[in-house]
This record gives C-alpha cells, structure tokens and sequence, in this order.
C-alpha cells in the first residue's frame, strides 16, 4: 500500500474519544441535550429520545451509528457551534469559531430546516413561547409543559409543519408580534424555491440550446479553462423574430485542498481462492500495469494514492466502508478505482463472491460520509457488466478460439447514484471489458492516457473523449474481431476539472 502524501487526519483511540466526550458533556445542561436531539433529527429515533437523560447517552448512541467516531468528529463540532458552545469548540476541540463557520458552508450535516426551527426557539421568551402554544391549540398533556421544540416535533407529527408548509408556524408567530423570526421564514421559502427553480429551469435551458455540429468528428476541446463551449444559434421564436440563445455557465467543483483527498485502488488480481470454489475466474494479467498507472497520475495530482490487492468481496466492503468512516472535511475530493472481475451490477472478490457496485457507492453518500456532502465522489469500475462481447464483423466461432493478447473480465444494475457522484465503467451493462495480458486493461489505459494529455479538461469531457477512442479500437479475441464501448453515469451538479500535476496553476 503506497502513500504518496501523509494524512492531516488524526486518528484519537476509543478511549481517547470516550475520555473527549465525558469532558464535554459534564459542560452541557439539560436544555443543551434537549437542542442537540432536536438537530440530530433522524439520527436518534422517537424511541431512543425517551432514553437520553443526559449528553453523555446521547453521544454514546451517535457512536453507535458511527456519527461520532476517532477519525470523524464533524458532527459532534456542528452541534456544539449550533447550540452556540464555541467555548467547547474551542476548549476541547481546538476549533476557532471562524474555521467552523468556514467547514459548515462546505458540508454542513445539518438540515437548513432544522437550523431554522432552533433559531426560531432561540429567539421566543417564555411568555411568547406560552403564547404560541395557546394559539396552537395543542392541547395534550404530553404538549402543556413541552419545550417549544418539542412542540414543533408534535405539529410535524400531526401534519401542521414539515419543510415544505410552514404557513401554520408563520401565522402564528406574526399573530404573537414576532415579524422578525417570520421573516427567517420568509427567507428559507425563498431560499428553498431560488434551489427548486434551478431544478426546473434547467431541462427548459438546455432545451433551447442548439448545438452546430462544425465537424462530424468531434474531438475533445484542449482549452486551458478546461470549460466546454456551448456555441450561440440564433432560432425564430413564436412571434417569428429571431432569438439569440444564452451559454450555460455552470460553476466548477473546487480542488484546492492539499492533498486533494483519498484515491483508493482496489487491485484484485490472484483469483486462486475463487477457482478453488469451482469459479472459473483466470488471473487478472495485467492489472499490475494498471495500478501503476493509476497511482502515479494521481499521486502527481496531490492525491494520497492507497492499493489494496486481492481482496475478498467481504473486505472490498469493508475497505470501502473504513475510508468513508475517515474525517474528510480537510479534503476536497474522493476517488476509487476498483480493478476486479464484475458481473452486471457488481465487482468481484478473489473468493469469487460478488458485491454490489451500488452498495459500495452508498457508503460515501451525504447519510453515511457528510464530510464529503458537496464535494465529487468519483468511482471507476474496470470489470465485465455481463458475457456478451461487441461484434464488429460477422466471424465463424464454430472452431475453438486461438490464443489471444487480450482477455475479458467476466461475468450492470444501473446504479441509483446520489448527488456529486460519478461512476464510470470500463464497458456497458451485459458486456464484458477487455484487458492485456502485458499492457493492461484498454480502458483504464486509455484513461490514463487522457488524464495525461488534457491536464485542464472537464472530466465529463474526458470521458466522452476516452469512451470515443475506446469504441473505435478493433481487438482480437480468439478467432473474434470485438470491440468495447465504455460508459458512465454522473450525478455532478457542476463541473469537475481534475487538478493538473502542478497545482499551482489551478489556483
């Protein structure tokens, strides 16, 4: 396992963490506890709530669900800066007030819908409060003394008050002369409705783009912006006068951090076990020249390059579940290359059990690894997505194939990918990928070779490009003439400029 770059990550010891939360929760009073479970909001239960009676129950079932761990305390940190204990940050942490309000406008874990709720709670006195509750009419036994936050888990449960409807809270609050918390209303509907309408809009703009075709074999633009062109083309408009078209300007994806974050090579290549268990998986020839590749290209990019080889499906699934566990809140970016057998839908362990891609993908979305909310995720997968093989002529496969340079990695779900996440494969679903026995695997090698070439290109771009040349090759295999088509599938939502080997100029 290489590691080009040390990790700014410390890791503290289970008893280190324990000793770290016992401190901190010996400074936190009862009504601290009651906010902290509030803006946890899904992560403790109805059920688990009635058995916290302090901070330190409520820690010990945030480590349960791995949202407070040695190597991850971005959530706890949140919770102490929303509750207003800097003093804590500061103290126990070593967290500065300004380096907090910097980490949560990248990732914050907490809901803005949450946030507004406490703040609305934070700015009610207790008459107000008293006031509220009469005009709400909730009249239980379980609400009469309630804090007020607990008032607004009572009107969600009864379907007064959700993100989306929170008329019933700003009537009310008007009604009580709080005009300046309704207004922090106000402001999360518009906020919430300037994202929906992005949403909206956009299917609509880029429906009105025309794209001219100037040569009808497009190559992959080489601009040192690394920002693709949408070119302007003038059409009539319903009232027949002419209407000149606007660009798309979308925003790029950051990568300033050094290092940049985490490239993880999975490298399976002895498949001895899986043949032990009547698995016909050959040995990955090859894939040693593929994992080079691989980790010299990102190791130049600032990543810290990590191989693991041969692994069972079992610790593929662990291996990928331990890094999105680690704190990335200092990084910018996360990047996986798994190198294996695969089936449609699924990579390979050297025992031949198969895991699923989509599986694997989950443990770095926005629920499991926050830190790396807003920040690209990007997997590549070198493995078959079934056993069929593209024919490019028609051949005689009556007689038995002859010795060949190129093997498959056989035996696609698509994937339901989350946002900031893209996931690129070495050939389509229900086709196998091919790979050289010397030279390595056609894909990852003519990606390798792109990465090299376009340093400032919009990977989106990129692979287009990697999946053109690919699709072009002509490859014997046996007494076949095959050909292979890549594919990917992105949930970016700007776009993602890999960072060239001298960093610098990308600043």
């Amino acid at each position: 396992m290489s590691n080009h770059l040390s990790s700014t990550v410390v890791t503290m010891n289970p008893s280190d963490v324990h000793k770290l939360l016992y401190d901190i929760s010996e400074d936190l009073d009862k009504t601290e506890t009651l906010e902290m479970i509030f803006l946890c909001e899904k992560r403790i239960t109805a059920q688990e709530k009635e058995n916290i009676t302090d901070a330190k129950t409520l820690f010990s079932y945030l480590q349960r669900k791995d949202c407070i761990s040695g190597d991850n305390l971005s959530f706890l940190k949140e919770l102490l800066y929303r509750i207003g204990r800097n003093d804590l940050l500061r103290e126990k942490l070593g967290v500065r007030t300004e380096d907090m309000k910097q980490l949560i406008e990248i990732s914050a874990q907490i809901s803005p819908y949450r946030i507004l709720l406490h703040d609305i709670s934070q700015g009610l006195s207790k008459k107000q409060v008293d006031d509220l509750k009469y005009l709400l009419n909730l009249s239980t036994a379980k609400t009469e003394n309630a804090p007020i936050l607990d008032i607004f888990l009572e009107l969600e449960k009864v379907g007064k008050l959700s993100p989306e409807d929170l008329q019933v809270l700003k009537y009310n609050l008007e009604a009580i002369g709080c005009k300046n918390l309704s207004k922090n209303i106000e402001d999360f509907e518009r906020a919430s409705e300037a994202d929906n309408q992005g949403l909206e809009s956009l299917p609509d703009l880029i429906e009105k783009i025309s794209i001219q075709e100037e040569q009808s074999n497009m190559t992959v633009q080489e601009a040192s912006t690394g920002q693709p062109r949408l070119p302007q083309a003038e059409t009539e408009s319903d009232s027949g006068r002419p209407q000149q078209h606007t660009h798309i300007n979308l925003e790029t994806y950051r990568l300033e951090k050094q290092p940049h974050g985490w490239c993880v090579v999975i490298n399976n290549y002895d498949f001895r076990e899986a043949r032990s268990r009547d698995c016909k998986y050959s040995n990955r020839e090859g894939t040693m020249k593929d994992a080079e590749d691989i980790t010299k290209i990102f190791n130049e990019r600032g990543y810290i390059t990590e191989e693991h080889k041969d692994l069972t499906a079992e610790n593929i699934r662990k291996t990928l579940e331990m890094y999105s566990k680690k704190d990335h809140a200092e990084n910018d970016s996360f990047v996986c290359f798994i190198l294996s057998h695969g089936g449609i839908g699924t990579v390979c362990g050297c025992d031949g059990e198969e895991v699923e891609i989509k599986r694997l993908t989950k443990y770095f979305n926005g629920q499991h690894c926050p830190s790396l909310i807003n920040k690209p995720k990007i997997f590549f997968i070198q493995a078959c997505q079934g056993k069929e093989s593209h024919p490019k002529v028609d051949i005689n496969t009556d007689t038995e194939s002859s010795f060949s340079f190129y093997e498959q990695d056989a035996m696609g779900t698509h994937l339901p990918l989350e946002a900031d996440f893209l996931t690129a494969f070495a050939t389509v679903e229900e086709y196998t990928s091919l790979r050289h026995i010397e030279k390595g695997s056609i894909y990852i090698q003519q990606l390798c070779k792109a990465l090299t070439t376009h340093l400032c290109q919009d990977l989106i771009d990129m692979l287009t490009f990697v999946n053109n040349e690919v699709a072009g090759m002509l490859f014997p295999l046996g007494r076949k003439n095959v050909t292979q088509m890549p594919s990917f599938k992105s949930e970016l939502r700007k776009k993602l400029v890999l960072p060239p080997p001298d960093a610098t100029q990308f600043r």
